[in-house]
């Protein structure tokens, strides 16, 4: 009885802490300005690899295509112009990729999918937006944590770089706040 009721406690302090703000990512001093540019078409990758990865994303890119609001209606789902970039792969065949569909009507900030390869199975497990992205050193779980570079506006008027983060807890990616220093960095390129 007094185990079940330390572990409701527990839980309950544990939601309170993550309701009072948005999760903040732990690395202190990585470095936000190294930025990835998606210029490796997916047609570099191995062909079984660039199949499991148009599987797995075709439910997302038809969403975009039969959505009447987006004006994208010139291209089919084997069509999409992706570009990679391989942010993991491990002996046993898996592979960590993120994949960008640059087509005209997103402009700067294209979509961005974070896909997992593996042998039993390909998914999707995460979308953002931008037009780079960085990889933070030192994940212990095989999921490194990532950052989107996208073009914005600052206050007051101007272009900006901004930095949006995302961390794997669970099933998928989701995101978190950036190392407070990301936004000076991305901006100093």
């Amino acid at each position: 009885m007094t185990r079940q009721l330390l572990a409701v406690i527990l839980s309950v302090i544990l939601c309170l802490v993550r309701a009072g703000g948005q999760e903040k990512m732990p690395t202190p001093s990585a470095s936000c300005s190294q930025v990835l540019d998606f210029d490796h078409p997916i047609t570099s990758l191995p062909r079984s690899v660039q199949r499991k990865i148009r599987e797995a994303l075709r439910p997302a890119i038809d969403s975009i295509i039969h959505d009447p609001g987006m004006g994208i209606d010139d291209v089919n789902w084997r069509d999409a112009k992706l570009y990679a970039i391989q942010i993991l792969r491990d002996t046993e065949g898996t592979g960590l990729y993120a994949v960008s569909w640059q087509h005209p009507q997103f402009k700067v900030n294209s979509v961005i999918w974070i896909v997992e390869v593996k042998k039993n199975g390909t998914r999707n497990i995460g979308s953002f937006g931008g037009w780079g992205m960085h990889v933070f050193p030192g994940s212990n779980d095989g999921y490194p944590e990532l950052m989107f570079a996208k073009k914005g506006y600052r206050e007051g008027g101007g272009a900006e770089a901004q930095p949006a983060c995302a961390r794997k807890p669970g099933f998928t990616y989701t995101s978190v706040a950036c190392p407070k220093q990301c936004a000076d960095q991305l901006n100093s390129r």
